[in-house]
């Protein structure tokens, strides 16, 4: 383009002519300006049919090739081959508005009676918010959740990170509906700020950080039939420690519950705790869900680094184990 310019100004082209022709050069072809330009932005997730309606993020559902590696030949190299087929989990970063479809979902999921399939579908859209492609998930079940760091001083928005994992995906270009009705629509505030810890007869007004973790449940993989996708069954949950940290204004009675439970010894089925931890929307008040835990007890109790002219408050860590853990959350459609 340099050496085209170059050309026209020593042909001694007049000035207007040269600024037509520098147009011709740097303005975008007309069909190309008219073309829809997709972007990261625009997509949606379904389940049910419900609109996911606070998506921040979502990724994975690609098919998967299952290698088989054979003996090795007269060449001392190993045969290998494609056996079946299957699909990598949909991880979903969701906000507290998730919508009837997800909320449902994730709150049987956890409570102890089954592992519910669903089926979905993830929308990409172009500029104009015109779906381009669509991506069909089917009989999927949710394998984990993962509650974001909790902590009182955070003005950060509150997102869980949700990762499903599907039998079987298929993919179609879109039909060009506008997706964008949905995004968003029942977006429900809440802040990591925007907690409270609830745990026996402990003190808890003082907790000031919960850190993140994550509820799993182990997945069983068989070989795929004569359609070659690889059936995936869901199997136990997994319940992770909590780490809690505690102003030291109520570690006399935190220690207390540590010398009987965790040294004396008295750390039976009737001495743990049950509590809840609970979302809150602004007003510190309105519960916007909550996660119970069941059967907890203490791992570890230790004060925090002391440093000198240190101007932060005192704090201790707290560890403890639960057995159970149920989700609940606020239906956004209601």
């Amino acid at each position: 383009m340099r050496n085209r310019i170059a050309f026209l100004a020593v042909k001694g082209m007049p000035r207007a002519a040269l600024a037509i022709a520098l147009c011709g050069l740097l303005a975008p072809n007309r069909a190309e300006a008219q073309r829809p330009m997709a972007t990261g932005g625009r997509f949606s997730l379904e389940v049910e049919g419900y609109n996911v309606g606070f998506l921040r993020a979502i990724e994975g559902g690609v098919p998967v090739g299952e290698v088989v590696t054979g003996a090795p030949g007269e060449d001392g190299f190993s045969e290998k081959h494609l056996g079946g087929v299957s699909y990598d989990d949909i991880v979903a970063t969701v906000g507290m508005g998730m919508g009837k479809g997800m909320y449902e979902w994730l709150s049987s999921s956890f409570n102890g009676s089954g592992v519910p399939r669903k089926s979905g579908r993830v929308l990409v859209a172009d500029f104009n918010g015109r779906a381009q492609s669509e991506q069909t998930f089917s009989n999927a079940f949710i394998s984990a959740i993962t509650i974001p760091t909790l902590d009182g001083s955070s003005k950060d928005a509150g997102y869980f990170t949700v990762r499903i994992t599907p039998e079987r995906v298929t993919f179609k270009k879109g039909a060009g509906q506008d997706i964008r009705a949905g995004l968003g629509a029942k977006q429900k505030a809440w802040l990591t700020s925007n907690f409270r810890l609830e745990l026996g007869d402990l003190p808890t007004s003082r907790v000031a950080r919960i850190d993140s973790f994550t509820i799993t449940r182990k997945v069983l993989q068989a070989a795929g039939g004569a359609e070659r996708a690889v059936t995936k069954m869901p199997a136990a949950l997994e319940i992770p420690n909590l780490k809690l940290s505690i102003s030291m204004a109520d570690l006399a009675q935190w220690e207390q519950w540590r010398d009987s439970f965790l040294i004396q010894g008295n750390n039976t089925d009737a001495n743990e705790k049950a509590g809840a931890i609970v979302f809150l929307g602004p007003d510190m008040k309105e519960e916007l869900g909550r996660l119970t835990l069941d059967r907890c007890g203490l791992v570890r109790l230790a004060p925090d680094r002391l440093e000198s002219n240190s101007e932060r408050i005192a704090r201790f860590t707290v560890e403890l184990y639960c057995q159970k853990m149920g989700l609940s959350l606020k239906d956004a459609d209601q």
